[in-house]
């Protein structure tokens, strides 16, 4: 027994361990190691029973230090000890709670007011000096990303060395990418990267000089933005360029760059910057992956501000056409924008308006409507409810005026904004972006009551609430500017550029979407159908096939239109409710001929909405068989069912994934 107890514990060699055999170790290699000629790795911990002390402040090295020494060179290219650049990047300890309205715990602390002996702050963070075992795991992790960003910059640094590639997004930054959020703020942004870029490749380490940017924008971008009203355009960008880079100014030229390689309508290979089909998936792919990255990082560092809005709901966009509107990763990359709008107050009243800057303000109006738009489309196109709603929300509507206006102040500003009237539209009759982003949340707000029409429970009196959407966007309609009503025939007159007619044909399919919407909800309720629903999905679909190089425009109303006319041709006129001439029966086979041979070139095997795509044509192709076959009197009278059609609501998305 005394022996048994005295006995010396030996250690064995690692492999043994690892397989967890028995070792006889010998040195400088065991017999086993020997035999499998591995002797070079049979080696024995310097302290192999000691055991593994949970992670603290006091047991932590630095952060960065281990990390940096086993990546970097031992010396540079001169033979010198390279500079290593100091750890002081760290996560903050406790949440950003953003935004908190009157049912908050921060409302009913608020409204104790000088009945406390101490009044409490919650707007400012809690000071706590006291030492928790969690610092030390927020520095490991800070650690981690840090050396994740080191390996995003380094592969975006590839892109960008690439001077095809700078040549690309410099060409869409003057034309697809003009029609963006936040466009005025993108050629600032992407100098002062591409400059950051430049200085680490003529870095003589590299590696020392990609960690020290990743590091630089991770503590930019955990602190917050100083904002005042008499600061100018110029001062905004300069909080998220030159030293003042943060992750949110990376990420959203990144998701830019991967929209341009996706959407764009200039980019067909063989190009310069991807040479095969395979390249142009490769680069596309990867600007998704990066993309993906910097809004998890934007999201560890817990800090909303005006940029990193605008940068989650292009991220969401560039999520939509890569991964298709019918995935669930777009959907939930929509909720992300949406929650981050509520957690940043955008949906409420501007009560520091005062405070604000008028560029500012415009801006955060044009953010709201973007997402809010975006929300109610994606809502129709899947028949889902939507996750924003008006009734709990300020809707400002954002002027009619070009982004330029935003770096005027007093007297010029002034002068730009005497040519509005006192609805907001400018009365210069110039067809402006900014015209589409108005129109839109207008018809928005009619759209959100048609959805509930149609997906709401126990509602009373439909007929009522059918007739006051139907006057309400007719109404909407007739209020706009004549200038953006034009007629179909003055649409295409010469000397009109192809921005305003693009702008123009938007707006009209704004309209005609949102009736079409309104009499797919009357006739989802069985109310007596006289063709108006007819009538309207033909219109929309004339109007898609005069533009029908955008897909968008396909998919959000041609598809949708084009089900409802196919069902109308495949019944008999005693069931419609009304006699289809000859002459409107043939324009109608007519538009579906055209809308069908164009379906297979809109869309190839690598876009995420080619499924999509392929099911609606193979549907309306079964249709159009059927169409033009004779007569069979024993057709069944619910030929819906057997063209595949959608339920309630879906299928009839107006994407504010347009460019406008």
């Amino acid at each position: 027994g005394a022996v048994e107890k005295n006995r010396i514990r030996v250690p064995s060699c690692e492999p043994c361990r690892l397989s967890k055999l028995a070792c006889d170790h010998k040195r400088p290699a065991c017999s086993r190691c020997a035999n499998r000629e591995i002797t070079e790795k049979c080696v024995y911990r310097k302290n192999p029973f000691k055991r593994h002390r949970p992670i603290s402040s006091a047991t932590i090295i630095p952060w960065g230090k281990e990390l940096i020494s086993s990546r970097l060179p031992a010396s540079g290219p001169n033979g010198l000890s390279p500079e290593r650049p100091l750890a002081t990047f760290q996560m903050k300890p406790y949440p950003n709670p953003g935004y908190q309205g009157s049912s908050s715990l921060k409302t009913v602390l608020h409204n104790l007011g000088d009945h406390l002996a101490v009044r409490i702050d919650t707007s400012r963070p809690h000071v706590n000096d006291q030492q928790s075992s969690r610092d030390a795991v927020l520095r490991a992790d800070s650690s981690r990303m840090v050396d994740e960003g080191v390996q995003l910059l380094e592969t975006f640094l590839d892109y960008l060395a690439d001077g095809d590639f700078r040549q690309l997004f410099s060409e869409a930054k003057g034309s697809d990418l003009q029609t963006h959020l936040g466009t005025f703020l993108l050629f600032p942004f992407f100098e002062s990267l591409a400059n950051e870029i430049d200085t680490i490749r003529q870095s003589e380490n590299r590696q020392a000089s990609s960690f020290a940017l990743s590091q630089r924008l991770f503590e930019k971008a955990n602190e917050p933005v100083e904002i005042h009203s008499a600061m100018t355009l110029e001062e905004f960008a300069a909080q998220y360029t030159g030293l003042n880079l943060r992750w949110e100014t990376v990420g959203l030229i990144i998701t830019l760059a991967g929209y341009t390689s996706i959407a764009s309508t200039e980019i067909r290979v063989p190009h310069p910057a991807c040479k095969t089909e395979e390249e142009r998936q490769l680069l596309r792919t990867n600007l998704v992956h990066l993309t993906n990255k910097c809004v998890g990082f934007c999201d560890s560092l817990d800090t909303l501000n005006d940029i990193t809005m605008i940068f989650l709901y292009e991220s969401f966009l560039l999520a939509s056409i890569f991964y298709g509107d019918q995935s669930f990763k777009a959907w939930r990359r929509l909720n992300h924008a949406s929650s981050a709008l509520f957690a940043d107050g955008l949906h409420e009243t501007v009560k520091e308006k005062q405070y604000l800057p008028f560029f500012l303000t415009q801006l955060r109006q044009q953010i709201f409507a973007r997402i809010y738009g975006s929300d109610i489309s994606f809502a129709v196109f899947l028949g889902r409810p939507p996750r924003v709603s008006k009734r709990f929300c300020y809707t400002s509507m954002p002027l009619d005026i070009e982004e330029d206006t935003y770096s005027l102040v007093g007297k010029d500003l002034d002068q730009e904004l005497a040519h509005l009237d006192r609805n907001g539209w400018n009365t210069l009759g110039q067809i402006r972006k900014s015209a589409v982003i108005r129109w839109s949340m207008i018809t928005s707000m009619i759209r959100e009551d048609a959805l509930e029409t149609l997906l709401g429970r126990n509602l009373t009196n439909v007929p009522q609430r059918i007739g006051d959407l139907q006057a309400k966007i007719d109404h909407a309609w007739k209020d706009l500017p004549p200038f953006l009503t034009i007629p179909t025939r003055d649409l295409w007159l010469k000397g009109r550029s192809c921005r305003e007619v693009d702008i123009l044909h938007q707006i009209r399919l704004l309209y005609l979407n949102t009736a079409f919407l309104i009499e797919w909800a009357a006739s989802r309720h069985g109310l007596q159908d006289t063709g108006a629903l007819f009538v309207n999905a033909s219109e929309l679909l004339s109007w898609v096939i005069e533009a029908i190089v955008r897909p968008w425009r396909v998919a959000s109303c041609a598809l949708p239109a084009a089900g409802a006319i196919a069902w109308y041709l495949l019944q008999p006129s005693s069931r419609v409710g009304f006699n289809l001439d000859l002459s409107s029966r043939r324009r109608s086979i007519e538009n579906l001929s055209v809308l069908i041979a164009h379906m297979g070139v809109l869309h190839d095997p690598g876009d995420g909405n080619y499924q999509l795509f392929c099911h609606a044509k193979s549907a309306l192709q079964s249709a159009m068989d059927t169409i033009l076959s004779l007569p069979d009197p024993a057709q069944p009278e619910n030929s819906l069912d057997m063209i595949g059609l959608p339920d309630r609501g879906s299928f009839m998305r107006m994407d504010d994934n347009m460019p406008y």
